[in-house]
């Protein structure tokens, strides 16, 4: 009986020590899962928070530029649109579309010569409506999207009440067509122009 007991002893000591060897390396492992666990969920955090704030701020801004741009004339997908200013809208002038200039090719052309295209043709057609007899100068100037003027031309104008009709605007071929975003228009009727002095 007494042997069994020091042997039953004996187990009990072997099994208490195996089990806190056990429990020592389990909570170390454990201390390491958890850290390693806690790390790797604030970096998922971090990565979800960035994403989201990306997706939240492009959705804002986004937002922010369609009630900006729905406000204007002329507003396009690609992001272009005009801004007519009070001057022209004074001379009864309206900018319902601004977009990139298209070749036209000349119904007098022979096809045997090859099209009369001009395959150079760099500018911006606008579609201008008139509400009354308008005479004068147009000036537009082209703005990229930092806001930044990119180019600027002067044109002579004239166009009866109730027409619109597309207008070209040739650029300069420095001008960078597709960093285009707004176009400003502004007009001087032909009597407070400046006469030339002779």
């Amino acid at each position: 009986m007494k042997r069994h007991s020091h042997i039953f002893a004996a187990c009990i000591c072997m099994l208490t020590l195996q089990l806190t060897a056990c429990s020592s390396q389990t909570a170390e492992e454990k201390a390491k899962e958890m850290a390693t666990e806690k790390v790797d969920m604030a970096k998922s955090i971090g990565d979800v928070l960035q994403e989201k704030g990306m997706a939240a701020a492009e959705s804002v801004t986004s937002g922010m530029g369609k009630v900006v741009r729905g406000v204007e004339r002329g507003v396009e997908k690609s992001g272009r649109f005009a801004e007519v200013t009070d001057a022209a809208k004074q001379a009864g002038l309206q900018v319902t579309k601004v977009q990139l200039a298209t070749a036209v090719i000349s119904a007098a052309s022979d096809p045997a010569e090859g099209s009369a295209a001009d395959p150079e043709v760099r500018g911006l057609d606008l579609y201008v409506l008139t509400s009354q007899d308008v005479k004068g100068t147009m000036k537009i100037k082209i703005h990229n999207s930092l806001d930044q003027e990119i180019g600027r031309v002067k044109l002579p104008f004239v166009q009866e009440a109730d027409e619109g009709r597309y207008v070209r605007v040739t650029l300069d071929a420095q001008v960078d067509l597709q960093a285009i975003t707004r176009v400003e228009v502004d007009f001087t009727p032909q009597a407070t122009e400046k006469l030339s002095s002779k």
